[in-house]
């Protein structure tokens, strides 16, 4: 392979070989991945549905749709990916495999100028390609979390293009700038924490920046034009877009108001404010709201949605008691306060809500001036969170042994879960189930049964042995529900001959166990789950799937037809699907055992290497260990940023989901080191 004298390369690339390996394990990884379930819960008011519905009003033109107090509260990044997809063509399911494989291409190719051969990327590219933390349950919500990984690693790799290529022409960097620049703006509106991403940028650019200015001082400001300047115009472009838009439609100039200079700084006052009774997580216990309202009538005006019966004051509470923590739980807090200052008539525009939090946050102000309340010591890192001391070392250090364990895949869960993708709650809104079936293009099991309809039909059979037919009623989940139910009863000697040759019972029930059961009520009715009875067994038949559940006794039943398709008990989909689980579950052991010492063994490379760089005077370093470097230092800059939220926000904050970026730089680095070693070209500086 030849090289420009500027130290680009000018080689075609990969050979028609690689290029045919590298195809083929992009589609066995896109064909392992689609035997994974997928999972959305309509419970979640402000994530899977919010977002969902918000794709939807992008589509129809309505940008975020009406103002409330969750129109701004999430980044639109996803809403816009996921509408983008729709014009696409891309069915949302298939494009997180198709996204990441098309990041960790790009990443590969962003390292040649500084590889010779390209075996070892190859391998770098399937080792990075296969890596099981991007299987993981959590990130397979049809949710921003685990596109938000792919992104990120598009961030890291516009920069490593640029690194690797400092000394390459204009329009050779061209491409690669503009990626940056583009995809640092998108994940920037993916998630709310997205700041924590620049140290590790500002770490990767450094070297360009200090040769630039002490080599090459000619070149600098073209360089930095291109290196920093134009990607961080694009990404400023992006974001300060989407501000107008949200200033034109809400008059808010903001990307999400939880943000904004007023909320923001209502929440860090009412979070600071001094409690006679500490407890780990818990922000403006009930103490403090007791002091706090009788100081700010702003304030006061949400004790009935707080602390009454109003509906801001329930469900945080129950979510506290479910984790086991105070009530004053500080991640439901702060949604807490948004439900209440809604319930309150603030939220019926965005110049109300602002107006209502400058007006608490100058009364809050003004009561700490006078000293009517005093406040809590330590370091506040966020609006939602308790100020940081010495009370929190005993959680913080039990945080960093479990971080590390994760990090490791010490903890890893091996088995991928084996039920089908599900729906968690209920929702009769029309409008997210045409957003799932139309915008995401998801196939989901009897499609049209989720959505409310007036009338309902199953076909099956039920009985009890010993206690003969079971009895069909509609549970009431909403008042003044009318629900007529009709059950005709059929002959089913197969049922009777099954259980006697299969099950050697002689079941005389099971003969007029056969029933047709149609039911029809208001459209708001319906979805109720059927109650089925028999001898004071019970059970639930799920109005939506068909589904069977909370069974208990001896009742015997069957579902043969729902809403007039055919019920497969089994399939050669089911078989390939758990095939295709198994695999991955054995590549996800191979890369829990060897996870843990390629990462240290990386690590202490990279320690010797940098002391061998400073003894013999070689600055700056070579690319690759330098790369290497910044990507394991972005692993452990995300798990400590974790582990602190986990200490100070919530017992939740440590989990696969939230740290599933430092894993991006984890194998990233560690694919790098193994191509450093595998390299023979020499130790190059930058």
């Amino acid at each position: 392979m030849e090289f420009s004298q500027n130290g680009c390369s000018m080689s075609p690339g990969f050979t028609r070989n690689q290029y045919i390996v590298i195809v083929l394990a992009i589609l066995c990884h896109i064909w392992l991945c689609a035997g994974l379930p997928w999972h959305i819960s309509l419970n979640a008011l402000y994530d899977d549905r919010l977002q969902m519905n918000v794709a939807y009003t992008i589509l129809s033109g309505d940008w975020l749709g009406d103002y409330s107090r969750m129109t701004m509260v999430k980044g639109p990044g996803f809403p816009l990916m996921m509408a983008s997809l729709f014009y696409l063509g891309i069915p949302l399911l298939i494009s997180m495999p198709l996204l990441y494989a098309a990041a960790v291409f790009a990443f590969i190719h962003a390292l040649r100028p500084a590889v010779r051969r390209r075996w070892p990327l190859v391998f770098a590219f399937i080792a990075l390609l296969f890596n099981p933390t991007q299987h993981n349950l959590s990130l397979l919500r049809i949710y921003r979390d685990g596109w938000t990984n792919c992104i990120l690693l598009f961030v890291l790799t516009g920069a490593i293009a640029l690194l690797c290529r400092r000394r390459c022409r204009m329009q050779e960097r061209a491409g690669w700038t503009i990626l940056l620049g583009f995809s640092l703006g998108l994940f920037w509106m993916m998630r709310e924490e997205a700041v924590w991403i620049t140290p590790i940028l500002a770490v990767m650019l450094l070297p360009m920046t200090l040769i630039s200015f002490f080599r090459e001082r000619r070149f600098f400001i073209q360089r930095m034009l291109v290196v920093v300047g134009i990607p961080l115009c694009i990404a400023v472009f992006i974001v300060q877009t989407v501000c107008y838009l949200n200033w034109h439609h809400y008059g808010l100039w903001a990307s999400i108001d939880t943000t904004s200079k007023n909320y923001t700084k209502a929440l860090s006052l009412l979070v600071k404010a001094k409690t006679d009774h500490w407890q780990p997580y818990a922000v403006c216990p009930q103490d403090v709201r007791g002091k706090l309202y009788a100081i700010s009538p702003a304030f006061a005006e949400l004790r009935p949605f707080l602390d009454g019966d109003g509906p801001g004051c329930k469900g945080w509470k129950v979510t506290a008691e479910r984790l086991g923590v105070a009530d004053e739980y500080g991640p439901m807090f702060t949604w807490a306060l948004r439900e209440a200052v809604s319930a309150a008539g603030y939220y019926a525009n965005a110049a109300k809500a602002d107006a209502y939090y400058a007006r608490l946050v100058k009364e809050l102000k003004a009561a700490y001036a006078k000293g009517l309340i005093k406040k809590e010591p330590g370091l506040v890192f966020g609006g939602f969170t308790q100020p940081f001391d010495r009370r929190h070392l005993p959680t913080l250090l039990t945080a960093l042994r479990q971080g590390w364990n994760m990090l490791l895949l010490n903890n890893w869960p091996l088995h991928f879960p084996k039920t089908p993708s599900i729906v968690d709650g209920v929702d009769d809104n029309r409008k997210f189930w045409f957003a799932m079936r139309d915008i995401g293009n998801i196939n989901i099991p009897s499609a049209d049964s989720y959505l409310p309809k007036p009338s309902l039909e199953l076909r099956g059979w039920c009985f009890s042995p010993g206690d003969g037919q079971c009895d069909f009623a509609q549970t009431v989940v909403k008042d003044a529900c009318t629900i007529g139910i009709e059950v005709s009863r059929q002959e089913r000697p197969d049922v009777r001959a099954y259980f006697a040759q299969r099950q050697g019972m002689d079941t005389p029930e099971a003969v007029r166990s056969g029933f047709v059961v149609k039911v029809n009520g208001e459209e708001d009715c319906i979805n109720a789950p059927l109650q089925v009875s028999s001898g004071g067994d019970k059970a639930l038949i799920d109005t939506t799937t068909g589904k069977i559940s909370n069974a208990d006794g001896h009742i015997l039943m069957h579902i043969d037809e729902f809403q007039g398709k055919k019920v497969q008990t089994s399939s050669l989909r089911n078989n390939l699907d758990n095939f295709r689980r198994n695999i991955l579950e054995r590549i996800a052991e191979i890369y829990k055992y060897a996870s843990k010492w390629l990462a240290l063994t990386s690590m202490l490379l990279l320690a010797g290497y940098l002391v061998w760089a400073c003894c013999r005077r070689i600055f700056p370093l070579w690319p690759l260990p330098y790369i290497s470097a910044a990507l394991l230092m972005l692993c452990v800059l995300r798990m400590a940023t974790i582990v602190l939220l986990h200490t100070v926000f919530g017992p939740f904050s440590l989990n696969w989901s939230y740290m599933s970026p430092a894993w991006v730089g984890m194998y990233g680095g560690i694919a790098v080191c193994l191509v450093w070693l595998c390299e023979s070209k020499g130790r190059e500086t930058v």
